[in-house]
């Protein structure tokens, strides 16, 4: 089975940071407005195991770190549903310019990509 669908993107109006909860993740308060820009995520399903992410974009991650895979997992966790192997493509339709020229230059503190959140430029 493969779907697509679009994922619509939002503007942070204001975003406050209420409390830090258990799991690492933070209680926000915000105000949000949704955009019509929007990217493509396709979800392929077949029997099978395991979760894997594509992207053309070489600054989205396509590890654990990204919000899919852990979306997933989470997803699979809760309906303890098994056996499938399950590929997520997201298809970045709106790249910034200025992104794509921040992913090219090296911090000088620690060699790291720009705009990594490594460290707090202290």
């Amino acid at each position: 089975m493969k779907e697509s669908s679009p994922a619509y993107a939002k503007i942070n109006i204001s975003l406050d940071i209420v409390s830090k909860m258990e799991n690492g993740y933070h209680n926000l308060k915000t105000i949000m407005q949704s955009v019509s820009l929007c990217d493509e995520i396709t979800v392929k399903l077949e029997k099978g195991e395991g979760i894997t992410v594509k992207t053309e974009l070489p600054y989205v991650p396509s590890d654990e770190r990204n919000i899919a895979v852990k979306a997933a997992k989470e997803f699979y966790s809760f309906t303890e549903i098994k056996g499938y192997k399950t590929d997520i493509t997201i298809n970045k339709k709106n790249t910034c310019m200025c992104r794509s020229w921040w992913w090219q230059h090296r911090c000088s503190m620690c060699d790291s990509p720009a705009g990594q959140g490594i460290h707090n430029g202290a």
